[in-house]
This record gives structure tokens, sequence and C-alpha cells, in this order.
């Protein structure tokens, strides 16, 4: 395995989740597969379910966990996804395909910067290479 491969591995590894974000991934790791609003019940400070559903969007969107199954829920009729953590192969995988994906994303919304756009357009362009230049270094930090 060449350096820059072995400090990558490393560094993923070592990767660091805000205290929220470790508690939600524990919940997710020891009740999973679990959707946001079970998970809700295992919070001792009675967090609200947009706290709770944003952890699980984070830890999905860094590739820590992954949508398993989706049902009816009886009470409310609506569609709700359980999820259960990653293991560390799938992790490091979702980390090289998201990465090149933003990347390439990037890209094309660079190139779609320079067309003769109006203000508004050339404004949602920036904020939308600000959103994928953050997750790309969550996906690393």
């Amino acid at each position: 395995m060449n350096t820059a491969t072995k400090n990558r591995n490393e560094s993923y590894e070592n990767l660091k989740l805000s205290k929220r974000l470790q508690e939600t991934y524990m919940v997710i790791k020891e009740k999973g597969p679990i959707t946001p609003q079970k998970a809700m019940r295992y919070f001792s400070d009675k967090r609200e379910i947009i706290s709770v559903a944003s952890r699980f969007t984070d830890l999905r969107d860094r590739g820590f966990i992954k949508p398993t199954m989706s049902y009816i829920n009886p009470k409310t009729g609506q569609s709700n996804t359980a999820y259960q953590i990653t293991n560390d192969r799938e992790r490091k995988d979702f980390s090289i395909s998201a990465g090149v994906n933003w990347v390439k994303r990037i890209a094309e919304l660079e190139t779609d910067h320079l067309q003769t756009i109006s203000s508004d357009t050339k404004r949602w362009i920036r904020n939308e290479i600000k959103k994928h230049q953050f997750k790309l270094k969550n996906l690393s930090a």
C-alpha cells in the first residue's frame, strides 16, 4: 500500500465526530436498524425530531450509516426509513465515491457559473458550490 493511501486510511479511521453525532451513532449501533423517530426515545435530553433527524442525515452524508429498509408508519401514514451503521469497507467506498461525485459537481457548477446567467442564478450556483465544498470538507474532517 502506498503512503498516500495508508495516510488516508489512517486519518479516516481516526475521524472524530461531535458529541451529539457520537451519541446518535452509538444509538444506531446499539439499537439499529432504527428510524430517527424511534431513536428519539433513547436520548435523555428529550431532543426534538429535527435535531435527531438532522444527525441521521449528517451521518448518512458522511457514510457512517446507510438506509436498510423503509416502511409506512401506521400512526402518520408516512414512509419511514430505518438505518444501520456501515462497516469500514462501506465507509471507505462511500468516502471515495462521494468525494469524486462532489468534486465533479463543483466543477460542473463552476462551468455553469461562466455562462451568461442572471445574478440570482449565479448566487444560487455559488451557494451550491459552497454546500458541496462543505460536504467534501466534512467527508475528510
